[in-house]
């Protein structure tokens, strides 16, 4: 996968998730959460930039094991980043409802089945060669 096609296809995953953050957010439940659903975007967002360059980084490495380590890595501390997020959110604003949670999983899913599909593509890419 090109930085061209990596560049176009993560703005129209934002340009998604955006879209459906600002519906979500048309609901009294979610509005007043709004603010963790967009930083859970931005955060996302540069995620993925760093994984995706790494990801090109660790294919063509002499060593074979990388890519699959900056794979786990990165799951890793996305979920760790995820929860961090979570609890200081969590403790900061004190949410009356749970349901401020769900905007967050939307983002954190559709991310990260996205970021699945590129390190995929990254790897089908360095077979093929």
């Amino acid at each position: 996968m090109s930085v061209r096609q990596f560049a176009v296809q993560l703005s129209l995953v934002t340009l998604f998730i955006g879209v459906l953050l600002w519906f979500l957010s048309s609901f009294s439940v979610f509005y007043e959460h709004q603010h963790l659903s967009w930083l859970s975007l931005l955060l996302f967002f540069f995620i993925s930039i760093v994984m995706y360059f790494s990801g090109r980084w660790g294919i063509r490495n002499d060593n074979k094991n990388l890519f699959i380590g900056l794979v786990y890595a990165y799951m890793g501390g996305k979920m760790l980043l995820s929860i961090l997020l979570i609890v200081l959110y969590y403790f900061y604003v004190e949410p009356s409802t749970k349901l401020f949670i769900l905007p967050f999983f939307v983002v954190y899913f559709v991310f990260t089945i996205f970021e699945s599909y590129f390190l995929v593509k990254l790897n089908d890419h360095n077979e093929g060669e």
